[in-house]
């Protein structure tokens, strides 16, 4: 199993994008300031979820700003993890997550929103039928 695409929205720098990754080593490569880092720890963010000794969590700080808009608003974060699975047995280890397409495939989903509630940051986490 494998992450085949990642979704970040409002996250540091990151307004809204799409990722797609390949089986086996996946690299990212930019300039300085291009959001590679957001990017990992988006990553570490969704994958140490239920961790309680977590070293990277999501503050205030991380909340995307149009600067392009005046607004006071800040979008909620989201990640959003589709993994393909490469064996049955895979998906019975993940059973809680699994996903039954109209097709018959299935695939792994796991979501998480951030967002300020009175002044809080909140979070929820959902798996998608």
């Amino acid at each position: 199993m494998y992450i085949e695409k990642f979704i970040i929205k409002n996250f540091r720098g990151i307004d809204d994008l799409t990722l797609h990754f390949n089986k086996g080593l996946n690299v990212l490569i930019g300039e300085n300031n291009s959001s590679k880092t957001a990017i990992i720890d988006a990553l570490r963010i969704c994958l140490s979820y239920g961790n309680q000794k977590r070293d990277i969590y999501v503050s205030n700080t991380d909340f995307h700003i149009n600067k392009t808009t005046i607004s006071n608003v800040l979008n909620d974060i989201e990640f959003h993890l589709f993994f393909k699975i490469e064996i049955p047995q895979e998906a019975s280890w993940f059973i809680d997550l699994l996903s039954v397409q109209e097709d018959g495939i299935k695939d792994l989903q796991l979501h998480f929103r951030y967002y300020i509630e009175n002044e809080r940051i909140r979070y929820k986490v959902w798996v998608m039928y």
